[in-house]
């Protein structure tokens, strides 16, 4: 489902920070988020995405987070600041996506999310 560089790029962010690991471990819906951070092209939409991304992610942790482990605002900053780390930057050459409408990116990454994390309500992730 993901790509090869995807998948290493988080494996790398998991490396330098090993907390990451250790809360991944707890919650192994937010790999598979990370990944699709990581795997996300279109700089334009950056925003979009990490908006997107912050909101499902505060299901698996911090205050709404059902492990207890991972109700802490610690952990929440953790993982949004890997979310942040793995979304493509506005400033890099290379747009691949570019020629793609907002509302096609937007639905991608819904169709995503919504793969990933089926229990989410889609209007909470429509932005």
């Amino acid at each position: 489902m993901f790509s090869v560089q995807a998948t290493f790029r988080v494996n790398q962010l998991i490396q330098s920070e090993p907390r990451i690991g250790e809360i991944v471990s707890i919650e192994p819906v937010l790999l598979d988020l990370l990944k699709l951070a990581a795997s996300q092209d279109c700089r334009s939409e950056r925003w979009q995405l990490y908006e997107t991304l912050k909101r499902t992610c505060s299901h698996f942790v911090g205050w709404n987070a059902s492990k207890p482990e991972l109700q802490n605002p610690g952990v929440y900053c953790q993982i949004i600041e890997a979310l942040d780390t793995l979304l493509p930057t506005p400033e890099l050459d290379g747009e691949t996506m570019e020629d793609l409408n907002r509302e096609v990116v937007v639905q991608r990454l819904r169709d995503a999310v919504i793969r990933i994390c089926p229990t989410v309500q889609l209007q909470e992730i429509a932005g």
